[in-house]
């Protein structure tokens, strides 16, 4: 079963690893930008910005992709995260841990996080609700 949790947290617990990800510093945030592939646990020590027109597809070998951010993580409309993973018959498990704000800047082409089958996502108090085949806890 595929999964998305994004909660916020205490701090970063590892070195920033911008660098292996494939982030660019702009203005002191950690900028994300063309099309990556990636896999693993990454660690950033500033705000992480994954702008309009950037993809992440998760590598088909792994599990998943986990991202642990100290600051803000924020999506612009447009960018994607692709956890769908052919040779499994599943999704990856993706999971986002932000000191700050989680962002999904939206609009008509809002950023989109595929993880098919069920994708939870534990967000700070707001309402439930359901979306499509996807279920949205948004409860804490």
């Amino acid at each position: 079963m595929a999964a998305l949790a994004l909660a916020p947290i205490g701090r970063a617990d590892a070195a920033d690893q911008r660098t292996q990800f494939g982030g660019t510093i702009v203005a002191g945030v950690c900028t994300v930008t063309g099309s990556l592939t990636r896999a693993g646990s990454f660690n950033f020590d500033e705000d992480l910005l994954i702008e309009s027109g950037a993809t992440i597809k998760v590598s088909p070998a792994a599990s998943g992709l986990d991202f642990t951010v100290n600051g803000n993580f924020t999506m612009e409309a447009g960018s994607l995260i692709d956890g769908t993973l052919l040779a499994s018959g599943h999704g990856a498990d993706i999971t986002v841990d932000a000191t700050g704000d989680i962002k999904m800047l939206g609009g008509a082409n809002g950023p989109k996080i595929i993880a098919p089958e069920q994708v939870r996502a534990a967000l700070p108090p707001r309402q439930a609700g359901q979306l499509g085949g996807v279920r949205r806890d948004l409860g804490g």
